[in-house]
Parts: C-alpha cells; sequence; structure tokens
C-alpha cells in the first residue's frame, strides 16, 4: 500500500546554530519508513540505467551521496541490489 505524506520538520545542526528547516518526504516504504524525494530522484534514474557516477552528474550530488541514497533506497524496499530496487518500486507503484 502507498500512502503519501505530509512536510515533515527536521532539526537541522549546521556550524553550531539550529534551525528548522522542511523536508517532504514523499511515499511509505513497505516497512513504514518513507522515501525521500532526494531518493526518489535517485530511483528513477536507476530504473532509467544510470550508474552512480552518472546519477551524481545529473544531480550535482558527490558519488558518495548516491551510494548512500541506493543503500538507503535498497534498505527501505527491502532489497539488496538496485535492480531488484526498480522492480519493487514498480511493483509498489513508487515508479
Amino acid at each position: 500500500m502507498v500512502r503519501w505524506l505530509t512536510s515533515t520538520n527536521w532539526l537541522l545542526c549546521c556550524g553550531g546554530a539550529r534551525r528548522f528547516v522542511t523536508r517532504k518526504r514523499f511515499r511509505r516504504s513497505p516497512l513504514g519508513d518513507p522515501i525521500t524525494v532526494k531518493q526518489l530522484a535517485v530511483l528513477r534514474l536507476v530504473a532509467a540505467g544510470l550508474d552512480n557516477q552518472e546519477i551524481a552528474g545529473q544531480l550535482a550530488v558527490t558519488l558518495a551521496t548516491v551510494k548512500a541514497h541506493v543503500s538507503n533506497i535498497c534498505g527501505k524496499l527491502g532489497v539488496t541490489k538496485r535492480r531488484q530496487a526498480v522492480e519493487r518500486a514498480r511493483q509498489l507503484g513508487i515508479l
């Protein structure tokens, strides 16, 4: 089952200063932990066949960030491989 979530406030700490920032969370995963908008963008590019380096270039983030997103996506979807994540996301209607 796929559910939409509303915006959530996160407390971020940057250089000792704290501030509230609104970050949108997108859809719930089967395990209850929602997939973020950024993770969805990465997942769509994975589904399009791009490798991590190409995804990093497209989204203007580091390779390490992409790897972290892919790892988190796999964990949230309960799979171990990128291809499985895409298949599972399609089954759930996320993609």
